[in-house]
């Protein structure tokens, strides 16, 4: 029988938050490809995207209900426990809600691997998190002196494999002379706000091109901001290769306030101003300084009015950079070669599986 990785990950719909979810989803489709038996537990809505309807029939999705299942990490426990997984993965660092979850994890005595971001050595998942290993998405580049990590805690590049070529793209041909400025909004908010500080490039040459799940909406606010049509395009969600390939062709992105869209942005040598999204979505402060040459995040819509007009006039990423950021790729491959280790290694440990069991025992009696 395959082995089963279970996933446990949040979703929200207003605002959207699904950056955990995808993540989470992209890494069961590469154990799937390696013959794993991927369950995606999550709490939360079943976003609409291209991607989730492509996975059907590899990935199990569970929706889990928090009156049921999140209240009490014995009840959680005996649910995870059920799909005899060997190995749990969580999607990211848990908040609140998502507590009862990360206990029940810890519990079922099997390999406990926590996903999160690499924001800088000094705001990292604490080790009381107890897991057995640590994947931190993030780039090495900016980090050559100073990452300094636990053994159990691993630094992982984007998960980028396929980049679409530019002229592979879904883009009218007429357009790819120009330069590309694209908006990237999953959430209804963060269409509306980026076309209203796009309408600083009405009267330019710039191409403008929208992803998101309106592109109707898009249209219609793309012509109330004198955005001309023959300058733009409004494209419906795309599946990862073309949205990689579509921050790579830009001399600009605009997305979310989202850590792992911004990471993706800059390995694809791209240059980010994020929207922020009410109630979601990261701080400015997390973002580390030597960041910010390259991310507008908590600024006003002049001073990122103003930034998007120098970037497009010149990048601020030098050709040094762009180089080494090349290697920023493929961490899909490295998350489940990591993955696939720390189970393999507690499977065959009959002395770790004993002092897990009593660590669970001991967390029980907690409860």
């Amino acid at each position: 029988m395959k082995r089963v990785a279970l996933f446990v990950t949040y979703t929200m719909s207003v605002p959207v938050v699904g950056g955990a979810f995808f993540r989470a989803l992209r890494l069961a489709g590469e154990l799937y490809r390696r013959g794993w038996a991927p369950i995606i537990c999550n709490d939360g809505p079943m976003l609409d995207d291209p991607k989730i309807h492509q996975a059907q029939g590899q990935i199990q999705f569970v929706q889990l209900q928090r009156e049921r299942h999140g209240l009490h990490p014995r009840v959680a426990y005996q649910f995870f426990q059920s799909f005899d997984p060997a190995v749990i993965i969580f999607g990211e660092s848990p908040f609140e809600t998502m507590k009862a979850y990360y206990r029940a994890a810890q519990l079922v005595t099997r390999p406990l691997v926590l996903l999160d971001q690499f924001y800088g050595p000094w705001l990292m998942p604490e080790k009381s998190m107890a897991a057995d290993l640590v994947l931190l998405y993030g780039l090495r580049t900016f980090w050559q002196t100073d990452a300094h990590l636990p053994h159990d805690y691993r630094l992982i590049p984007p998960f980028i494999q396929m980049v679409t070529p530019k002229h592979k793209l879904p883009i009218p041909a007429h357009l790819h002379d120009r330069p590309w400025v694209t908006l990237i909004a999953y959430d209804p908010a963060v269409l509306r706000k980026g076309i209203a500080l796009l309408a600083v490039l009405q009267h330019g040459a710039e191409a403008i091109i929208t992803v998101s799940p309106q592109p109707a909406q898009a249209e219609t606010w793309l012509e109330q901001n004198g955005i001309a049509s023959e300058r733009r395009v409004s494209l419906p969600l795309q599946h990862d290769a073309h949205v990689f390939g579509l921050m790579s062709s830009s001399r600009v992105a605009l997305i979310s306030n989202g850590y792992l869209q911004i990471m993706e942005a800059l390995a694809l040598a791209c240059p980010v101003i994020c929207i922020d999204r009410e109630g979601a979505g990261i701080a400015a402060w997390t973002v580390d300084e030597r960041f910010k040459p390259y991310v507008s995040i908590g600024e006003a819509e002049p001073q990122q009015q103003r930034r998007l007009q120098q970037w497009l006039a010149e990048s601020p990423l030098t050709a040094a950079l762009r180089a080494a950021l090349q290697v920023e790729r493929n961490g899909i491959r490295v998350s489940a070669d990591a993955i696939e280790k720390v189970a393999l290694t507690k499977r065959t440990s009959k002395l770790r599986r004993r002092a897990d069991s009593i660590w669970s025992r001991l967390i029980w009696a907690t409860q």
